[in-house]
């Protein structure tokens, strides 16, 4: 009896072992779990996206995604006039164009924080063809904007630059043109052009140059646009860009935004396509189509595409004017309709 009591003591020891080892792993699990999730990395900055309702005063607005799911959006601020593009400043603000109200001519550009308050005017030019058209920052706080123009007042078509922005209050510093028409393709007589500052190439042989959108026409069926590259440090030249055959080309680019690799999408308004191409400027691939009028893009951290397709406003109903969301390998993720036209969109990291 003595023998087996004695042989039977190692087998319950080791059974009691594993029990005492296994209530103390149910106890830790959850702290180990969280060691484990977190990682040596550094989570991913939180980030929001903002749009443009393109309304004329009192219902245009700048809105924020909250829900996309739920295709739910909340105000940031109201009673604009007819916003268009929307950019966010490395400062974290929000910076939009407003271009008419009641027959009035603007052609501003507005700074708010984003949760609407602190309304700056940057600038103003008023009844001139100084017609802001898209805006880009650089690292240094300058800011960049094109303009829309027509044939006999080609003076006013280029990319120009407010220095020093970020920096700025109250009082800025007025524009100064670092491109002029004349770097760009003729203006389609009797309609309007388009020389857009796009985003600025961030890896490859061109890292630092900047790309620009040369649309001599803005109607769908006008003479193609084309992707121009201005060489750092003045950009005050400007090459074509893009290297693919003419039917993997953008007819109208309408936005440029950078992918987390370095690599160029294009929107284009003609066809309702949007390109990828490299660093180098050779077409990748078509990302994704069958969107009709894709108009502006915005690229978060993550690689997610934020799209908006062109506003049009027919009889009282809306018959463009959403925003699509893609995954980085351009799988729709879902859309989001308004009750107001929607055309800017932005990425902001959240304060």
């Amino acid at each position: 009896m003595k023998r087996k009591s004695g042989l039977r003591k190692p087998r319950y020891a080791a059974i009691q072992s594993i029990w005492i080892l296994a209530l103390l792993f149910l106890l830790t699990w959850p702290e180990a779990a969280r060691s484990l999730n977190s990682g040596s990395a550094a989570n991913p900055a939180a980030v929001a996206v903002f749009m443009t309702g393109a309304e004329g005063a009192p219902r245009g607005s700048v809105l924020r995604l909250e829900d996309l799911s739920q295709g739910r959006v909340s105000e940031v601020t109201t009673g604009l006039a007819n916003p268009q593009v929307i950019h966010c400043g490395p400062d974290g603000r929000l910076y939009f164009t407003e271009i008419y109200a009641a027959g009035q001519t603007l052609n501003q550009i507005w700074r708010i924080n984003q949760d609407g308050s602190d309304r700056t005017l940057v600038a103003q030019w008023g009844a001139t063809e100084l017609r802001p058209d898209a805006l880009l920052f650089a690292a240094n706080g300058d800011l960049y904007f094109g303009t829309v123009s027509n044939a006999a007042s080609q003076q006013t078509q280029g990319i120009w630059r407010i220095p020093g922005v970020v920096q700025s209050t109250q009082s800025f510093a007025p524009p100064e043109q670092v491109m002029g028409g004349s770097t760009f393709s003729a203006v389609t007589p009797g309609k309007l052009g388009q020389v857009s500052p796009g985003a600025f190439l961030i890896t490859g042989p061109f890292a630092g140059d900047l790309l620009v959108l040369d649309n001599p026409s803005t109607e769908v069926g006008g003479t193609a646009g084309r992707i121009m590259r201005a060489p750092k440090p003045s950009f005050s030249g400007a090459v074509p860009f893009l290297n693919a055959p003419a039917s993997l080309l953008p007819k109208r680019p309408q936005g440029v935004a950078i992918a987390k690799n370095g690599e160029v999408l294009v929107t284009d308004f003609s066809s309702g396509t949007v390109f990828r191409y490299g660093v180098d400027g050779a077409f990748k691939k078509i990302f994704t189509s069958g969107i009709q009028y894709q108009n502006q893009l915005a690229i978060a951290p993550d690689d997610t595409v934020y799209v908006t397709n062109a506003a049009f406003r027919e009889g009282g109903s809306i018959l463009n004017g959403d925003l699509n969301v893609y995954n980085g390998q351009g799988m729709r993720l879902g859309t989001i309709k308004p009750p107001v036209l929607l055309r800017g969109v932005t990425v902001c990291s959240t304060p």
